[in-house]
Formats: structure tokens, C-alpha cells, sequence
């Protein structure tokens, strides 16, 4: 019990960290990341397991600022979205 309580505090304390210190690509891109499940799929893609709205409210901002998010990542080259939900992650080093 104590080792399951202090798995889940320690999983809250990094999404706090990450919430008040990082902008929102970090947020996001730190989000995709731990989605990964299998780096030797080519190309890579993850799904994401809620909308938009409520990854929003999980990474602690807006639904429009995790769109522009995403956008600004999408420009850059990093991920590409297939759709609402499927992220194609094109550099796994620039997450």
C-alpha cells in the first residue's frame, strides 16, 4: 500500500513540476513521450487515451493553448496529427 501511495505521489509531483516550470510544447511533448510504447515502430504513432479538452485540463491550460500547441510542434516538424486523437511523432529526439 505505502509503495503504491508513494508511486502516485511521485507521479503528482513531477505533473505539478511540470505544470508550474514548463511551457506548453515541454507539456505536451513530455505528455507524447511517456504515450510511447514501442520506439521501434516506424513511423511512430500514439494515441492519444482523451480529447483534447481534457488533456487541456490534465497539462493545466486551455483547450485553445494545447491547439496552438500543437500547431507550433506540427510546424516545426516534430509530430504530425492524422487526427483528433492519432499523433504521428516524426522526431523522437525533439520530444
Amino acid at each position: 500500500l505505502l509503495q503504491q501511495m508513494s508511486k502516485r505521489l511521485e507521479v503528482s509531483e513531477k505533473q505539478t513540476a511540470t505544470v508550474a516550470y514548463s511551457s506548453i510544447t515541454k507539456r505536451i511533448t513530455s505528455y507524447l513521450s511517456s504515450l510511447i510504447i514501442n520506439k521501434k515502430d516506424k513511423p511512430i504513432r500514439v494515441e492519444l487515451p482523451m480529447t483534447r479538452k481534457d488533456l487541456a485540463s490534465y497539462l493545466g491550460t486551455t483547450p485553445e493553448s494545447i491547439t496552438r500547441g500543437f500547431h507550433k510542434l506540427e510546424k516545426q516538424g516534430v509530430i504530425k496529427s492524422i487526427s483528433a486523437r492519432n499523433i504521428q511523432i516524426n522526431d523522437l529526439n525533439a520530444l
